[in-house]
């Protein structure tokens, strides 16, 4: 048997930073050996920077790259020239958060998707889509949250409600990481609405593995329970929810599951 081997990139912003962050460290306790995962990042980019920088082939980016558990950043970076830099297994796309609620934003992804096919090395990539969390309710948790109403559940009913719309019925995107739902899903549980560090990032520890076990169990498709890396400051009581919540999104990427009754609600 040959050496597991999982190659990703993400154009993304700071939420892809977030995602990714403890995603090498699952990948390898679960026993896949020949990992590189990359990340195209502007903060706060929306889908109509990443258009346009890959039309002006400007080096706008940051290359966050990771083949050997540690991120090595390359800056003045081109989004072509990071698309060609592997044959990826996984491309990822994401919209600002702002802007992740507001379904005729997505509409530019269609275009950007076919200017990014021009460009891959490996012609059999998956092409994906990762659904962002809602802001923490507060009304100081970001500038741009006044677009819902400053309501966490408007704002989460306004994403998946885009994804729904935008995401499901493109036939190129082969999978979604539903990481707004496994979010939302936690906060229902002991843990409360405490997996930001600012209103809108997620916490370094907590939020930050959720999301990584997301994009572990949607791309994989294996069993959680093969992951056997932790961040150390987390309990394994808290580690059990993570993945109950996890494994709840992936069933039900549109529905909150109530962690302390385990009843799906739309």
């Amino acid at each position: 048997m040959g050496k597991k081997i999982f190659k990703l990139l993400a154009i993304g912003n700071s939420f892809s930073v977030d995602a990714l962050e403890h995603f090498y460290k699952v990948l390898k306790s679960a026993g896949y050996e020949d990992i590189v995962l990359g990340n195209m990042f502007i903060g706060g980019a929306p889908l109509t920077r990443h258009l346009d920088n890959i039309l002006s082939n400007e080096p706008n980016y940051e290359y966050w790259k990771n083949d050997n558990d540690e991120w090595v950043i390359t800056p003045e970076y081109r989004l072509i020239d990071s698309i060609k830099d592997e044959s990826w297994d996984f491309i990822t796309y994401q919209q600002a958060s702002a802007y992740s609620g507001e379904k005729e934003t997505y509409d530019t992804l269609y275009i950007l998707h076919e200017e990014v096919k021009k460009y891959v090395q490996n012609k059999n990539v998956k092409y994906g889509w990762h659904m962002t969390w809602a802001y923490e309710q507060r009304e100081d948790a970001h500038p741009e949250f006044y677009k819902y109403n400053y309501n966490q559940q408007t704002m989460y009913q306004a994403i998946t409600n885009a994804v729904k719309e935008k995401i499901t019925g493109f036939k190129d995107i082969s999978y979604m990481i539903p990481n707004g739902t496994t979010i939302q899903n936690i906060r229902t549980s002991f843990v409360g609405d405490n997996l930001t560090r600012d209103g809108f990032h997620l916490s370094l520890d907590l939020g930050r593995y959720a999301a990584s076990l997301s994009f572990f169990k949607v791309l994989t498709e294996l069993n959680l329970d093969l992951v056997s890396y932790k961040p150390d400051t987390l309990t394994k009581e808290q580690v059990n929810i993570v993945k109950k919540a996890v494994e709840a999104a992936v069933n039900h990427p549109f529905e909150i599951t109530d962690m302390k009754k385990g009843a799906v609600t739309k």
